[in-house]
């Protein structure tokens, strides 16, 4: 899996796309429920922290995530994570990142 480089103390968004089946072709939505994570880059993965999430447009998203100095460190992974329902379908989405001292 290819993870997105974040550069240590920055902030990094990523952009999530909500989309459904609409006849043979795929519409942006809006869920019903959103829940943004950072979880950990694992078989297994777990919660590490709650991410604010802001709309941009119907089924466009930004995930918010602050590469804080104080609560990570260089060379770790995680995902960001977002839950969503639609229709009454859960779905679950994560991008892997990792914090790098300098994405030169």
């Amino acid at each position: 899996m290819i993870e997105k480089l974040v550069e240590w103390g920055s902030t990094y968004f990523e952009e999530f796309t909500t989309q459904a089946l609409s006849g043979d072709t795929y519409i942006n939505v809006d869920p019903a429920t959103i829940d943004c994570k950072l979880e950990t880059y694992s078989d297994t993965p777990f919660e590490v922290a709650d991410l604010d999430c802001e709309k941009q447009s119907t089924g466009v998203y930004y995930v918010e995530f602050y590469a804080d100095k104080t609560l990570y460190t260089t060379n770790s992974s995680y995902y960001l994570v977002m839950y969503w329902t639609y229709e009454s379908k859960n779905m679950c989405e994560r991008v892997a990142i990792q914090i790098v001292a300098d994405k030169k």
